[in-house]
This record gives C-alpha cells, sequence and structure tokens, in this order.
C-alpha cells in the first residue's frame, strides 16, 4: 500500500469517527438546542476549525450514581497552538432517575459534573452543572480571557455532594481531553 494511500484511509477513518460524533452529539441534544458549532460563534473566524470530541466522567462508585457525557467543539484557529475556545455541550446524570430501573436506590446525594479549561497548568475557566436523582442538559463555552493564550486541555469530573454539606463526599478519576490536531 503506497503512502499516500495510507494516509487517505487515516483520514477518512477520522472523518468518520468525527461525523459519528457529531452525529452522536445531534441526537442527544434537546429540541431546539443550538448545535456545537454555535456555541462559541462570537470566537469563530472564518480561518477557525472545529474539531468534535466525545468526553464522558464518572463518580467512580460502584452504581455509577453520577455520570456525565457529550462532545467538546474545539474551535482551533488555522495557525495552531491549541483552540481559542471550546463549546461544551451535554448532560450530567443523577441515580437513581425517575421511571429508569436500577439496583442501587437513592443515596440522598446530588451530583455536579466539572468541567474546566487549562491554559499550561493554569485552570482557566470552569463550569459546573448539578443534578440530583434525574438528568440535566448543558450547553456552554469555555474560553481564554487572554485573547494570546490558547486551550490545551479541558478536564471533566464528577462528584458527589450530600445535601447538608458544602464539600464533596466523593469524587470520579478526573478524564483528561487535549487539543485535537486539526
Amino acid at each position: 500500500m503506497s503512502l499516500t494511500r495510507a494516509i487517505r484511509r487515516v483520514l477518512a477513518g477520522v472523518a468518520c469517527a468525527v461525523s459519528a460524533a457529531g452525529m452522536a452529539a445531534a441526537a442527544s441534544a434537546p429540541a431546539g438546542a443550538a448545535p456545537v458549532e454555535a456555541l462559541a460563534a462570537g470566537a469563530l473566524t472564518s480561518a477557525d476549525t472545529i474539531v468534535r470530541q466525545s468526553f464522558a466522567a464518572d463518580s467512580g462508585d460502584r452504581c455509577r450514581y453520577g455520570q456525565t457525557r457529550g462532545v467538546l467543539g474545539w474551535h482551533l484557529p488555522t495557525l495552531g497552538g491549541g483552540a481559542v475556545s471550546v463549546a461544551v455541550a451535554g448532560q450530567v446524570l443523577d441515580q437513581p432517575v425517575v421511571d429508569v430501573s436500577t439496583v442501587c436506590g437513592d443515596d440522598g446525594r446530588f451530583s455536579v459534573a466539572t468541567v474546566t479549561g487549562f491554559v499550561g497548568s493554569k485552570a482557566v475557566h470552569t463550569a459546573s452543572v448539578r443534578a440530583d436523582n434525574g438528568a440535566q442538559r448543558f450547553n456552554f463555552r469555555i474560553a481564554v480571557p487572554d485573547r494570546g493564550a490558547r486551550i490545551d486541555r479541558v478536564e471533566a469530573r464528577v462528584c458527589r455532594f450530600l445535601p447538608t454539606s458544602g464539600s464533596a463526599v466523593y469524587c470520579g478519576a478526573t478524564q483528561t481531553y487535549k487539543t485535537p490536531v486539526a
């Protein structure tokens, strides 16, 4: 197989994966929700490339009481060097959900999904969404306040809280998503 043919196959696979992620995001989006591309339209230029990447995290317990999943829409400038912004669309789920059968009963806690954008080791933007015995959809944009900086990774994490305390009882593993190559 020639090098050109091998590169074309890899690119075709990447295109299929990106398309599938987009279809999954569209299928899970609430009615009337803006597509991922529209979330950060204010930060776009005509030369930006948007790369979709699925993300997921859970609370790390046996029952997976808290879960989050969705799509990151990395807005990459043509000159590279990280994302100018990241559109985040998805949902956080807290078990038990009404009308959904589960072997784990209500533990009296609620779940909070947190998504944070980083430039190097510095957290530049954090957003959190809470759910209690149900699902909560979210749609927001992570951006860098300094126009010269670029987001190089996003971290997602789900923690569980008791209603009476202000601190997390426990958290699942942090999931890290690096800026994809455009």
